[in-house]
């Protein structure tokens, strides 16, 4: 395999490691002055209007940000985390325009430009698509093509077939439990997933996505049109979203880790009897 693949394929592990850091008041109406009786105000015809915004009323925006409350943002401060939600949390359907959101925001948020720029660099160290030669003609090349990768993935696994499928794109925390059990949860998501009506059944937005991506790859990676390296890439993709779930699980519980103890570094120190006095 190739140097950054092998990368990519390693991340479970460094999960692992990542995943040990984690273990108004109403005021009571007034008395009403007595009044003679008095003939009741017609009412309006007109219906009252529902304080409530319904789901359907809300834009895609709201209704991402609305799911995504309580994961902890930005996984380590820079990665998306526009499609997590809570599964303790009553489950509701993402509407379309929802899911469609969820794509093109994993696809443009701004660090992707970045690890776009990283995998690019891993290729032309490692010598990867002699096609695309050196330099800086090549460099620019692989960043194309790396962030076609990502971004085509994201579409496919996120919006095109969890729209066309009724399937749910989210990731479900788990929240509780050991940490062995949320690992578990966290996998078992690649290969298992929520429907629109809250069933279960196989991913086929992850793996059939991911590998719909692989071969779309061939149409640019002319120099390995070959099973062996359309497999390679569905790997990689499959194995990044894995790790990308696990991220996801813990992630909270990290950053909570984490904001203790910068509240415990930041106390001032105790000042002594005699100068309180």
């Amino acid at each position: 395999m190739r140097t950054y693949k092998r990368a990519i394929a390693s991340l479970p592990l460094l999960a692992l490691c990542l995943c040990a850091v984690s273990l108004r008041a109403q005021e009571p109406a007034p008395t009403p002055a007595p009044a003679p009786p008095a003939v009741a105000p017609a009412q309006s015809s007109e219906p009252k209007k529902d304080e409530t915004k319904k789901d359907d009323d809300k834009s895609a925006a709201e209704i991402v940000k609305e799911s995504t409350q309580g994961t902890g943002g930005a996984v380590l401060g820079v990665l998306p985390n526009f499609r997590s939600t809570n599964s303790g949390e009553e489950f509701k359907p993402l509407p379309a325009k929802a899911k469609w959101l969820i794509g093109f925001k994993d696809s443009f948020y701004y660090t992707v430009y970045l690890v776009s720029g990283l995998f690019a660099g891993l290729g032309q160290l490692d010598g990867n698509h002699p096609q695309f030669g050196q330099g800086v003609e090549g460099y620019a090349k692989r960043y194309v093509t790396s962030y076609t990768d990502q971004a085509v993935g994201n579409i496919m696994t996120e919006s095109l077939f969890p729209v066309m499928l009724h399937e749910d794109p989210r990731y479900f925390r788990k929240q509780t439990g050991s940490v062995r059990s949320r690992l578990g949860s966290a996998v078992a998501q690649i290969f298992v997933t929520r429907t629109d009506s809250g069933g279960r059944q196989f991913n086929f937005a992850e793996i059939v996505g991911n590998g719909v991506g692989a071969a779309i790859s061939d149409l640019y990676y002319k120099d390995s049109r070959n099973f062996s390296s359309t497999g390679e890439q569905w790997f990689t993709a499959v194995a990044t979203d894995t790790f990308s779930n696990v991220l996801k699980e813990f992630w909270p519980d990290i950053k909570r880790h984490m904001t203790k103890n910068h509240a415990k570094d930041v106390q001032p120190p105790a000042q002594s009897p005699a100068l309180q006095q």
